[in-house]
């Protein structure tokens, strides 16, 4: 099938009581028609194609790890600006990603 929905989707989830003055400790995942995003708080993300990986087993974002695997650096970039842009970049600073 096709994609009907927005454009992209982002979920926020927050193991925190207070994810408005705690923004570091909120976790979000940003969904475009064929691909899935997750960065948690830690810092750690996961990169998904939904189309060839319907039950998001592959994480893509783990070659982007390998120094000789370059196939998906574009798409995993993509994913991180838009997300900066929208979250804000204090969700991606190292500061509290340490402190935790």
């Amino acid at each position: 099938g096709s994609w009907d929905g927005p454009d992209f989707a982002l979920t926020a989830l927050s193991r925190s009581r207070f994810p408005r003055t705690e923004p570091y400790l909120v976790s979000h995942a940003l969904r475009y028609s064929d691909w899935r995003y997750i960065r948690y708080a830690s810092g750690a993300e996961e990169l998904y194609d939904t189309k060839e990986d319907p039950y998001e087993w592959d994480n893509l974002a783990l070659l982007a790890n390998d120094p000789d695997n370059h196939e998906f650096d574009e798409i995993l970039e993509k994913f991180r600006r838009d997300l900066d842009e929208i979250t804000g970049p204090i969700v991606r600073s190292k500061l509290y990603v340490a402190d935790m």
